[in-house]
């Protein structure tokens, strides 16, 4: 179910911005997901990056972290970033990771998911076309954060997370909630015979293919939406934003548009 109004766009002293309405309104959480708008970021990486591995210099990202995180009524000292590695490791986060690998110089552990159930530590994932999946458990007071490109996406991100918050905080994920983030579509998801033959291997009950242009699309947004939900989550309580990044280069950062010569976004998740 693709829903467009469940991101809905955000402006504070020029900071481009989206929040999350449906996540926000259960008074628990607060959702920021950036756009490359509002930042002072020059060339290739304008002009809001928040990618510390990119063509950028170090005051020019750990001030867009700062605008963005003021957006998000926190600060980078509060911040638990990691390296991703296109993996499924859900890293347990606490206030004692605040700022850590956020600052350049510093190693950042290598996680492509973080959870917490602790207020006021907040979660970071990057993305530049890969989704990015929110998760909360309202009853347990949890929350994840996954990083999902197609390789994660084709190990089951979304259900690894799902599992995390089960085992670490005992979610029922009946109970849980997720929303997916801008990323790349299947209006764009082009690729080559071998990835296309992955997902169909890995997923041959799942209409994820699409054919008839020159190559094959994959549907990443039908994956996650189906991993979710055979994870147990309940259909309604899943919404995705619809929102093809790389059809939208001017609001966001896109590797596949750009051929890799680009910033990163950021997605924030925090307890309240």
């Amino acid at each position: 179910m693709i829903d467009r109004g469940t991101f809905v766009k955000q402006n504070q002293n020029g900071v481009a911005y989206y929040t999350i309405p449906f996540l926000n309104d259960t008074g628990l959480v607060c959702t920021v997901y950036s756009t490359r708008q509002g930042g002072v970021s020059t060339g290739e990486t304008a002009a809001m990056n928040l990618g510390m591995r990119r063509r950028d210099t170090p005051d020019n990202v750990m001030e867009n972290y700062r605008r963005l995180l003021r957006c998000a009524e926190t600060t980078p000292e509060r911040a638990v970033v990691t390296q991703q590695v296109h993996g499924t490791q859900i890293l347990r986060a606490d206030l004692s990771m605040g700022g850590k690998g956020i600052r350049f110089g510093e190693p950042a552990p290598e996680a492509d998911g973080l959870m917490t159930d602790v207020r006021g530590a907040a979660l970071i994932k990057h993305s530049a076309d890969c989704a990015t999946i929110y998760l909360l458990d309202p009853v347990k007071k949890a929350i994840a954060l996954a990083h999902s490109g197609w390789r994660g996406t084709l190990a089951d991100m979304a259900g690894h997370a799902v599992e995390a918050l089960r085992r670490e905080y005992g979610s029922d994920p009946g109970d849980c909630m997720a929303a997916v983030a801008p990323s790349i579509g299947p209006c764009c998801f082009e690729v080559g015979e071998d990835v296309t033959q992955l997902f169909a291997d890995a997923y041959p009950r799942w209409d994820l293919v699409r054919r008839g242009a020159e190559k094959p699309h994959v549907d990443l947004w039908a994956c996650l939406d189906a991993q979710l939900i055979r994870a147990g989550l309940r259909p309604e309580n899943i919404r995705l934003s619809g929102v093809c990044t790389c059809c939208h280069p001017d609001e966001f950062h896109s590797h596949r548009h750009s051929r890799g010569h680009c910033g990163l976004m950021a997605a924030v998740f925090e307890l309240k």
